[in-house]
């Protein structure tokens, strides 16, 4: 994957699930868009793994400022989530597995207690053969962190979180969980495939259950003293009741 040197948009979470090239060109963008202002930055297991010529774990180390590794092995690759108290994994599941059995290599892991010497918080034991027991998932804020973690005051340009996994895909619950970690709103806590468009709402239900969606929309106001207008983010849900049709 090559980071486009075009990003515009502003969030709250972002997922980089094979963000295989870092170099200054793709940090400065990551620092100038992505790792700031309160954000979570989610990477998968070859994040950083060359700068585009050398194969290493040093990009990653960069990336997510833990020391990591690099193991020459081809290997499956699934997580173990352990609930350490941490806010991200404390609503999840007890014994979350996820991951694929698909085998790729090298394996970037990080070094022996790397996440916890390095301020870190590990959310899950890698399960990648016998030979790599490291942590498979973990947290690393910088400054005052992520803007849901509880801790006051303004988010700035050193002020932010990041996430590494070793398997891929995360499952939905997992990246609800580290969204919220991160100030996003939550337009839905089932994992249902949900698109909503202005005119339009389709979707995939995972559950035959009513559904409630919290959307955000702007609320342009204007100001009778000065004539100028206003737009305020406000949140409200909209619940749905759907049933079968035996047709």
């Amino acid at each position: 994957m090559k980071l486009s040197m075009q990003i515009t948009m502003n969030f709250k979470t972002w997922v980089f699930p094979n963000l295989f090239k870092i170099d200054d060109e793709v940090m400065d963008m990551l620092r100038s868009k992505v790792l700031r202002d309160g954000n979570v930055a989610i990477f998968g297991p070859a994040s950083g793994i060359t700068d585009g010529i050398c194969i290493s774990a040093d990009g990653a180390t960069r990336l997510l400022n833990v020391p990591m590794e690099i193991v020459p092995r081809t290997v499956g690759r699934r997580v173990l989530i352990q609930d350490s108290g941490h806010p991200i994994t404390r609503e999840l599941q007890a014994n979350q597995t996820y991951g694929d059995s698909l085998k790729y290599g090298p394996v970037i892991v990080p070094g022996k207690w790397a996440v916890e010497n390095s301020g870190g918080a590990g959310l899950g034991f890698a399960s990648a053969g016998w030979y790599i027991n490291r942590t498979g998932l973990f947290v690393k804020e910088e400054g005052l962190g992520a803007a849901g973690n509880g801790k006051a005051g303004d988010r700035g340009g050193d002020d932010y979180a990041v996430i590494w996994s070793i398997a891929m895909p995360m499952p939905a619950n997992l990246l609800r969980s580290a969204a919220r970690y991160a100030g996003s709103n939550i337009w839905c806590e089932e994992n249902d495939v949900d698109f909503i468009f202005r005119i339009a709402r389709n979707v995939r239900l995972d559950s035959l259950f009513g559904l409630t969606n919290r959307l955000c929309r702007f609320k342009k106001t204007k100001y009778r003293a000065t004539g100028r207008g206003n737009s305020q983010l406000n949140t409200y849900a909209v619940p749905f009741h759907l049933r079968l049709d035996s047709r």
